[in-house]
C-alpha cells in the first residue's frame, strides 16, 4: 500500500477511538487551532488527535501544539511513517505519538495528562460549542436570562458560573457526544435541540 492519505488514516482512528469507548468528531474548532480529530469520553475527558499523513506539511504543527494545548487534557499526533521523527521531535513530550500504517495504527508513545492544570483551561472548555447548543444548555438549566441572544461565549461563561467546572465539562462532552454528523449535521442539531425528532 502506498502512503496513507488523511482519509484513511482518520477512518482508522475513527475505529480505534470507538473500540477504546470514545466518541471521534471531526474538525472541532478550539482557540488558534481545529482539532482534526476529537475523541470524547463519557467522564467529559477531551483526547485531541492531530493527523500527520504523509503528503501533509507540518509548516502549521507548532501552532496546532499550542492551540491544543490551551484546552485539551489529553493530546496525541497521528503520523505516516514520512513524518514521525520530525513530528516526535516538534511536539512537548506529554503528547502521545501514534503510527498510520497500512495495517491499523499502532501506538509509539500514550498520551499524559496536560500539564496545565485543568482549572487554568475550564473556562475554553465552551469554544468548541456551536451559538444553538450553547443557548440549549442555558435553558435547560434556567439560566439564559440576560445572556439569551447574546454571543456563545457570554453564555458558555454564564454556564460555568451556574453549573462549576466539573459539571459543565460533562455538559460539553456530552453535548459534542450527540452532536449529529454528515451534510445535514446542523440542521439535525438545531431540530434536536429545540425538541424535534
Amino acid at each position: 500500500m502506498g502512503n496513507l492519505n488523511d482519509p484513511a488514516i482518520r477512518a482508522m482512528l475513527h475505529a480505534a477511538l470507538r473500540a477504546g469507548g470514545l466518541v471521534p468528531r471531526d474538525e472541532i474548532p478550539i482557540s488558534i487551532a481545529v482539532v482534526d480529530v476529537l475523541g470524547v469520553s463519557p467522564l467529559g475527558i477531551f483526547h485531541g488527535f492531530e493527523i500527520k499523513s504523509d503528503v501533509d506539511s507540518l509548516a502549521r504543527l507548532s501552532t496546532q501544539v499550542k492551540g491544543y494545548g490551551l484546552v485539551l487534557d489529553l493530546c496525541t499526533i497521528v503520523t505516516g511513517a514520512r513524518h514521525e521523527a520530525r513530528a516526535a521531535a516538534m511536539v512537548p513530550a506529554w503528547w502521545g505519538l501514534w503510527r498510520a500504517t497500512a495495517d491499523g495504527i499502532v501506538t509509539i508513545r500514550d498520551a499524559q495528562p496536560n500539564p496545565t492544570p485543568a482549572g487554568e483551561r475550564a473556562h475554553r472548555l465552551g469554544w468548541p460549542l456551536r451559538h444553538v447548543e450553547a443557548a440549549a444548555l442555558c435553558e435547560r438549566h434556567e439560566c439564559a436570562r440576560g445572556v439569551r441572544g447574546r454571543s456563545c461565549l457570554a453564555m458558555v461563561q454564564r454556564l460555568r458560573s451556574v453549573l462549576g467546572d466539573d459539571a459543565f465539562r460533562q455538559e460539553v462532552a456530552a453535548t459534542l457526544a450527540a452532536r449529529r454528523t454528515g451534510p445535514d449535521a446542523h440542521k439535525e442539531t438545531v431540530r434536536s435541540l429545540q425538541g424535534g425528532t
